[in-house]
């Protein structure tokens, strides 16, 4: 019995330091002390890489503009203001602002817009020092010749194919019923 309690005590000792080892290991993994590639990037000299589909700041081109207002209609926060003067095809956009203290960049004026006027770019620092400053506004001279990229286009998905209909079984004529009758 003895012989026992003193195995079980070593095999205790031994599953905790195993256990700690184990632990430690992971912690040091994560610390970045075991890897060869560092995990932070130096922000301001070097610049991460963006994943394609990244929404960041909104595009928007005033020369494509049809003056519809579905992007501000299609934002669920209402962070999109549009200042028209006129209707249909004499209106003119006079400011075009997006608060983005309130967007949630979920691209769903885009996907509404139906010239393709606006989209979300791969522009990521948006920070300011004043909440007021985080209403921009949108019309830039500059954009007048871009037209939206490829990977800023939304995939929608394909109509999904309608069932084949199964040709109705011939209905044959059961003999010996209508004799029968």
């Amino acid at each position: 019995m003895a012989t026992n309690s003193v195995r079980a005590y070593f095999l205790a000792a031994f599953d905790g330091i195993y256990t700690t080892f184990r632990g430690m290991q992971i912690t040091l993994k994560y610390l970045n002390i075991l890897r060869e590639r560092p995990i932070t990037l130096q922000y301001p000299d070097v610049k991460p890489d963006i994943q394609p589909g990244y929404r960041g700041k909104h595009v928007y081109v005033k020369e494509l503009c049809i003056a519809c207002r579905m992007c501000e209609r299609a934002c669920p926060v209402s962070c999109i203001g549009i200042d028209i003067e006129g209707k249909g095809k004499n209106a003119i956009v006079h400011s075009y602002k997006v608060d983005y203290a309130k967007c949630l960049f979920c691209n769903l004026c885009s996907e509404a817009c139906p010239v393709d006027c606006l989209w979300l770019s791969q522009e990521y620092d948006l920070s300011q020092y004043v909440r007021a400053a985080c209403a921009m506004e949108m019309i830039d001279p500059a954009n007048a010749n871009l037209r939206i990229p490829e990977k800023a286009k939304v995939a929608k998905p394909p109509k999904p194919p309608k069932p084949a209909v199964a040709p109705k079984p011939k209905v044959e004529e059961e003999q010996g019923l209508e004799g029968k009758l």
